[in-house]
């Protein structure tokens, strides 16, 4: 307790002869046989108080209750050392002294002097001399004088290492004691500075969205302690790799430790385009920086619309104009508004995200007709919503694209096989017709009628069998199956191998007959071998032929299984003996 008091009373003389504000960065006492600091100042680390050889040895000090170092054969190139480093984040103004109490053997020399060196390499710098007292064995209490004039020692930011010497004059192998080693200084936070996007553009917009931009928040985060005010930041921001992006704002000065200082990005939307940058800094103070990676903004042109009829419908979205990038477009709605036909085009889909038809910038997306439609001429008026695909693009809304109106007319002509077509109330059969693939191509045409409600009219064909006609003869046409006319009135024709005599027959479950017994209502009626003729044959039952085209034609109301057989005057034939000869030409 006692050397804790005298040394506190010593140390209070050697700062008041310390330039003014200096503080202790490290202290050594030696008590208890230590060379560990007594103290170091915060955001210092110093290292044990050692020789050039790595030993010490210790002795009674100043006072003699306490403790102090030696070395046992002091000879020239001899020094004691010690090192103090700044923490992460802070620097030593080394501009106090470097004080301590020596004693000596009576044939030591005369001088002391003291070395410093900032970093591990290169030399020692002189730190400052003195006198030894001829004193034998008594402390005496000397320092360096002010360091404040070593420019070397007022910014220190690496370790610094003390050599502390005595020379031995001509007398090898003495003894030199010290004791209550200080420096004295300052310790400061050092500046640090970390950005930060406080409030981040949209990720998606539209070209000629305002008010895009990135706000940054730039913060002084020098450490607490020390033994003088933090440094204070000073900084400019910058960017590198820049496209659409600028500075409103981009620097500070004096920013004080814990404060904050904004800067804005602004983004540019005038054009389309990936828009990123990486942020940097330059002309800064800090000792250590933290930049934030600046998210990518992605601008997009508005889709642009073209939706055109023909024989398809198509919708076209034009490509960006101004080399970057034009939003998609989704069609949300399709509906028909008019026509003759009730059509599901093929190639569009209306629907939401995910479902519904998606036209890319520059791309063209187009509707047609189903594939087994039945011959004729078909027009369809389509009413067309459209929307911005990503509704997630600032910008952009619900159905925010409009609405088109196109219409869709086409002939059909070359389509085989079973097929169909939804008809709306109203529509006129005439001109619908369908062809078998089978081995007769066998052809079946409506030459009148009118659909009494929206069905959908199906064709199905297959080859007919051989003999499975009256009498066991062979069939004159492939067989169709015909449904979706219901009870209404309609005159269908079909064609059959080669002229000759004729009728449109319909298998009733048992039988191949005469295709107009199936009607409900109506008499049949023969006009022999005519041509059908709208304004005097449209008559339910009535039916007929025309040899010159190989056609056979009736007024029906039902849906059923229908083919060509020969009439029944030619069945008559059976009768007289030439039934053969008309079997062998037919199958000839």
């Amino acid at each position: 307790m006692k050397k804790t008091l005298l040394v506190a009373l010593g140390l209070a003389v050697l700062f008041a002869s310390s330039p003014a504000g200096a503080a202790t960065i490290v202290s050594y006492t030696f008590d208890g046989n230590t060379t560990s600091p007594a103290s170091t100042a915060a955001g210092v680390t110093a290292g044990a108080f050692s020789s050039q050889d790595g030993s010490v040895s210790f002795d009674s000090g100043n006072p003699a209750a306490g403790r102090c170092v030696y070395d046992n054969g002091w000879k020239t190139g001899n020094y004691f050392t010690f090192t103090v480093t700044p923490d992460p984040g802070y620097r030593l103004v080394i501009s106090g002294q470097l004080a301590f109490d020596n004693a000596k053997d009576n044939s030591l020399g005369s001088v002391w002097n003291a070395e410093y060196r900032v970093g591990t390499s290169g030399s020692f710098a002189s730190a400052g001399s003195g006198a030894i007292d001829t004193a034998h064995s008594t402390f005496t209490a000397v320092n360096t004088g002010s360091l404040a004039g070593i420019g070397a020692l007022q910014d220190v930011t690496q370790a610094t290492t003390f050599h502390i010497a005595a020379n031995t004059g001509s007398n090898d192998g003495k003894k030199w004691y010290l004791d209550n080693v200080v420096l004295t200084g300052d310790t400061q936070a050092r500046a640090s500075l970390s950005t930060a996007v406080t409030t981040a553009p949209v990720a998606k917009v539209l070209t000629g969205t305002s008010g895009v931009q990135y706000v940054l928040a730039t913060t002084n985060n020098a450490p607490s302690g020390g033994t003088m005010a933090a440094e204070t930041l000073n900084y400019t921001l910058g960017l590198s790799g820049a496209t659409g992006l600028s500075f409103v704002t981009n620097s500070g000065s004096g920013i004080a430790r814990d404060a904050s200082n904004p800067n804005t990005i602004t983004v540019d939307t005038t054009t389309s385009g990936a828009k990123s940058g990486t942020l940097t800094v330059t002309s800064t103070n800090a000792w250590q920086e933290s930049l934030p990676t600046l998210s990518t903004v992605e601008v997009y042109q508005p889709a642009d619309l073209a939706v055109t009829g023909g024989s398809t419908l198509s919708v076209t979205n034009a490509a960006s104009d101004d080399e970057g990038q034009r939003a998609a477009a989704r069609l949300a709605s399709l509906t028909q508004t008019g026509g003759d036909i009730v059509l599901e085009l093929s190639g569009l889909t209306a629907g939401p995200a995910g479902t519904g038809t998606v036209i890319a910038g520059g791309a063209s997306e187009v509707g047609t007709l189903p594939a087994n439609l039945l011959n004729g001429i078909y027009s369809a008026t389509f009413e067309t919503l459209f929307e911005h695909d990503d509704q997630t693009i600032a910008g952009t809304t619900a159905n925010d694209l409009g609405t088109y109106s196109a219409t869709v007319a086409a002939t059909v002509t070359d389509n085989d096989g079973d097929q169909e077509a939804t008809l709306p109330t109203g529509r006129e059969l005439k001109g619908l017709s369908g062809k078998s693939k089978g081995n007769k191509k066998t052809v079946a045409k409506f030459l009148g009628g009118v659909m009494g409600n929206e069905r959908t009219v199906k064709t199905k064909w297959r080859d007919a069998l051989g003999g499975e006609g009256p009498g066991g003869m062979d069939l004159f046409s492939d067989v169709l199956t015909l449904d979706g006319t219901s009870s209404d009135t309609f005159v269908l024709q079909m064609g059959y191998d080669d002229g000759g005599a004729a009728i449109l027959a319909w298998h009733n479950g048992s039988e191949w007959v005469d295709a107009v017994l199936g009607n409900t209502g109506g008499t049949p009626t023969s006009v022999g071998d005519t041509p059908y003729d709208l304004g005097s044959h449209f008559h339910l039952g009535y039916y007929g032929f025309d040899s010159a085209s190989s056609t056979a034609w009736a007024v029906l109301n039902h849906n059923s299984e229908f083919s060509v057989t020969p009439e029944p005057a030619t069945l008559a034939l059976l009768g007289l003996g030439g039934l053969g000869v008309f079997l062998l030409r037919k199958r000839k």
